[in-house]
């Protein structure tokens, strides 16, 4: 092999790299965007799910005039998946 052979061999191999380095970054941004959604997605879920168990209770206290509120949170426990 001469000399514009190797060159000729190492630009063919590095526009192979290039290419394949290429296709492997979309897949991992593909997988990463996918990934993010479904998590988004179950943080929106538990927390609508922890907002319903949420209730407030406000009453006109009748010797200061003050209002008097009471927050209670339900606790909900769930067995198996979603």
């Amino acid at each position: 092999m001469n000399n514009n052979d190797f060159m000729i061999s190492d630009i063919i191999k590095n526009v192979f790299k290039q290419e394949v380095s290429q296709k492997i970054d979309e897949e991992i941004e593909k997988k990463v965007k996918e990934f993010r959604e479904e998590l988004v997605n179950r943080k929106d879920n538990y927390i609508a799910e922890i907002m319903k168990g949420i209730r407030i209770y406000s009453e006109q206290q009748t010797m200061n005039g003050c209002p008097r509120y009471q927050i209670v949170f339900e606790n909900v426990y769930k067995i198996g998946d979603e």
